[in-house]
């Protein structure tokens, strides 16, 4: 799930070209932590938090989601659009957790 992560941000070694909308992708990997997947990226100037949040949101639903179940949120700060989900493969199959913050060029107005 880490390489679907670093693929649909748009990262040079593993996407045929860049995100539209967002740049600096980071995807981490951590099997201790609240969040399996921890990725961070920053939008492109001019891009809004409304277009963050259909971005992240279309993308965890469409492509990155395990198809048994899932859950997500999206938390929109003045600053920032972050994305919580948990999705499982199959009824005894784990569960992977994912946080994706995206950083806003243009503070959003409160």
């Amino acid at each position: 799930m880490e390489i679907d992560f670093l693929t649909w941000l748009g990262d040079p070694i593993y996407a045929d070209q860049p995100h539209e909308l967002l740049d600096d992708a980071v995807v981490q990997r951590n099997e201790r932590g609240e969040w399996l997947i921890d990725a961070s990226a920053t939008a492109k100037p001019g891009v809004t938090a409304g277009q963050v949040e259909v971005a992240l949101s279309t993308a965890w639903t469409q492509d990155l989601r395990y198809e048994y179940r899932e859950a997500h949120t999206l938390l929109t700060e003045p600053t920032s659009v972050t994305l919580q989900a948990v999705t499982q493969g199959g009824p005894d199959d784990l569960w992977v957790t994912a946080q994706v913050r995206v950083a806003l060029s243009t503070p959003s107005p409160a």
